[in-house]
């Protein structure tokens, strides 16, 4: 019987051999897709860090600049709404006007103006002109 039970297992071992041959292909593309996956999402989560890190950047340049800016537009904002409008720009520079003369509304105007104050001392002069 001992005779007999050698072949049985040789063919037991030979069929586990052949059948995990026969699935290796399937096993290899399986493994690369698992691979591929954990590299997918190991990029993601780079990606991740470094939006977090652009988010923390620009909250910090925007605490910055409040910081800078403190309660200075407070000062032109007399409403207190959080908006500085043409109105109580137009105010702020008849009291500058009025304190420090032209040159104090000129550096207000160009401070606060993208054009370099063309456009904006048009509006202030034409508010002005209505008071």
């Amino acid at each position: 019987m001992e005779k007999h039970k050698q072949p049985c297992e040789t063919s037991r071992a030979l069929a586990v051999l052949a059948s995990a041959s026969s699935v290796s292909t399937e096993r290899e593309e399986f493994m690369r897709l698992v691979n591929k996956e954990i590299e997918l999402y190991n990029n993601m989560l780079e990606k991740e860090v470094q939006v977090d890190a652009i988010l923390q950047n620009l909250e910090k340049e925007i605490d910055d600049a409040d910081a800078k800016i403190g309660d200075r537009w407070r000062l032109l904002d007399r409403d207190h709404d959080g908006k500085v409008t043409p109105e109580e720009v137009a105010a702020a520079a008849m009291y500058l006007k009025d304190t420090s003369g032209k040159e104090g509304v000129q550096e207000l105007i160009s401070n606060l103006s993208k054009d370099g104050g063309s456009r904006a001392e048009e509006g202030i002069s034409a508010e002005a002109g209505q008071r």
